[in-house]
């Protein structure tokens, strides 16, 4: 039984992580109070799948946070898909973060190397996330925000926003 939940909760990981966070209510374009930056270590996210592949499974991650221990407006990325895919390298990736207004927060840059975790493997085929966290230029404010990532590699782009109010 312990073999089947084990296997269970590998499958749900790396099959159903897009349907799971439909169900948690995070979104490609997400719209949440500015105080939940600070009041949520988790800060605001919005999420993208970015499956080259029917799977559905690569997805990418942004996230409006605040660095309490920098004290620091930061930009959390989060790259899911498999380990074997160079996409899987958060320095394939490049991101600029907008403003509504055109004020640029965070000028085009690759993704900072993060170490990978929660690697999940399922005979053989092992997917796993890894994370970016880069300080923005300014402290989050309402308004929209715009963050548009593109794979180096592949030369696809994806969009996302977070509106804080």
């Amino acid at each position: 039984m312990k073999r089947l939940t084990v296997a269970a909760v590998l499958l749900l990981e790396a099959g159903c992580a897009s349907a799971i966070r439909d169900m948690i209510g995070q979104r490609q374009h997400e719209t949440a109070p500015l105080t939940k930056v600070r009041a949520n270590a988790d800060g605001v996210c919005a999420y993208v799948d970015a499956s080259t592949r029917s799977n559905g499974n690569d997805q990418i991650m942004a996230c409006a946070r605040h660095d309490a221990a920098g004290d620091r407006a930061v930009l959390f990325t989060e790259v899911l898909c498999r380990t074997e895919d160079p996409r899987f390298d958060p320095t394939t990736w490049n991101v600029v973060v907008t403003r509504q207004d055109g004020a640029i927060v965070l000028g085009q840059r690759k993704l900072q190397p993060g170490k990978p975790y929660r690697v999940a493997c399922i005979y053989g085929l092992c997917m796993g996330h890894r994370a970016s966290v880069d300080p923005v230029n300014t402290a989050w404010a309402a308004g929209r925000y715009t963050i548009h990532y593109t794979n180096a590699l592949d030369g696809n782009s994806y969009d996302l926003s977070i509106t804080l109010q």
